[in-house]
């Protein structure tokens, strides 16, 4: 597996930027609060992209990667996943990547030995069940120095994650409840400038302390976000095996997530103290729904709605 990026990730970053944010739109909900992992669900797509034909290939090509060759695509994923594997951290990220095939396709093996060298991935049967994602709300305060940006619709800050890689950025909406609104103006190349921008100050915030767990069933979402072939009888899957038809069936996930002060708190105050000095203290105060991305390598791992 390759530990460099591949020519285009540029490219590759503003197509997941707008993945994450599409996929987040389409499991939220105007009256709850919820989670999801666009990273482990591309990764996912991106090693069934491997056994692709035809319609089904570009469209996922498409989604994943803006167009760009799909060697790249596998590259840009193989280098950020051997990334995580290779973090001091990684237990804030549990990847459980697999493609689960019917047992009566006989899978080829050039396709196996394709999703173990770039994702370490496996295939199998499972049964899935649903459950109903739950929400936990209490309020932290602290005052130190963040990565922070505002303009006059928006808030964006940024604190440490358990580590020294992972960010935990989170969008405000100026206007109370205007979280709709800001997601449907935001798209992934906005969403890649905000992350990049990394500019500290002083800033007094208050977020609530939040638990959020949720499963979903996403092929409604993916559908819409530009793969519908996958769905279909017309799928081509020629790359996995010969037998006909094979699709997708359901794509299902479950993602969980945590902030309190064991993680962002506490790494905000051993990592933010910096450049003090007499600079304004901003102030971020996240009481209206706001918007949170985990991010590694300007990557989204995660990203969620909180609603009270």
């Amino acid at each position: 597996m390759t530990s460099s990026p591949p020519p285009n990730a540029p490219l590759i970053l503003e197509a997941q930027a707008n993945f994450a944010l599409n996929l987040l739109c389409g499991v939220s909900t105007e009256d709850r609060s919820c989670i999801v992992s666009p990273f482990s669900v591309a990764v996912t797509l991106s090693m069934v992209y491997a056994g692709a034909k035809g319609k089904t290939a570009e469209e996922l090509g498409e989604l994943l990667g803006n167009g760009v060759p799909e060697s790249e695509v596998h590259q840009y994923f193989g280098t950020l996943l051997k990334s995580i594997a290779n973090g001091q951290n990684i237990s804030i990220l549990e990847t459980g990547n697999k493609v689960y095939v019917n047992k009566g396709f006989r899978v080829k093996s050039a396709f196996k030995e394709q999703i173990e060298e770039n994702y370490g991935g496996q295939m199998e049967t499972v049964d899935f069940k649903d459950s109903e994602g739950t929400a936990e709300l209490d309020m932290m305060h602290l005052t130190a120095n963040f990565f922070y940006f505002e303009d006059p619709e928006l808030q964006f800050l940024g604190m440490p994650y358990k580590g020294e890689k992972e960010f935990m950025f989170v969008l405000l909406p100026k206007k109370r409840f205007g979280l709709t609104k800001l997601l449907a103006q935001l798209d992934g190349k906005k969403l890649v400038e905000l992350i990049k921008k990394r500019d500290k100050c002083k800033v007094k915030v208050q977020l609530p302390r939040f638990t959020l767990e949720a499963t979903h069933e996403l092929n409604e979402p993916l559908t819409n976000m530009g793969m519908p072939t996958a769905f279909t009888d017309n799928a081509n899957f020629e790359g996995i095996s010969g037998k006909k038809p094979l699709l997708i069936s359901k794509v299902v996930q479950k993602a969980f997530i945590e902030v309190n002060e064991k993680g962002t708190v506490a790494a905000a105050v051993t990592k933010g103290c910096v450049r003090y000095g007499a600079s304004k203290e901003e102030r971020f105060v996240a009481d209206h729904p706001f918007c949170a991305f985990l991010i590694r390598d300007d990557t989204v791992l995660f990203s969620a709605i909180f609603r009270k």
